[in-house]
């Protein structure tokens, strides 16, 4: 709220990180497949501040008035929100959450693996 986003945009940030634990630590899965879907869905939390436009449009536009916001500004805000851009951003997380996990994980394996290995020695 403090950055400006609608009221209820953590709301979904929230659900996903208690799903992504739900996962993490509940679940029987291999851990890679456990890490890789917990992370995902961890993710989709990071769409909590857009979800509005499509679930809430007239809350949010509401909301957008309350703010001083223009007819011109509120149109623009809108003007590419379709099924396809919700689809094509969903896309692009789990895209993201796979590479950002698959370069993480390399990382972490160049940087610490060598000096937990060194240390058992």
């Amino acid at each position: 709220m403090i950055s400006g986003h609608f009221p209820l945009a953590f709301l979904p940030n929230m659900i996903c990180a208690l799903a992504a634990d739900l996962i993490q630590y509940k679940t029987k899965l291999k851990e890679n497949v456990r890490v890789l879907a917990s992370y995902i869905v961890f993710s989709f939390g990071l769409m909590g501040p857009i979800l509005p436009l499509w679930f809430m449009k007239n809350a949010y536009i509401d909301s957008l008035v309350a703010r001083g916001k223009d007819e011109t500004y509120i149109a623009g805000v809108f003007a590419h929100t379709s099924n396809l851009m919700l689809g094509l951003c969903a896309l692009a997380v789990l895209i993201g959450a796979v590479a950002g996990l698959g370069i993480g994980s390399r990382l972490m394996e160049k940087h610490f693996q060598p000096t937990i290995q060194s240390h058992k020695g």
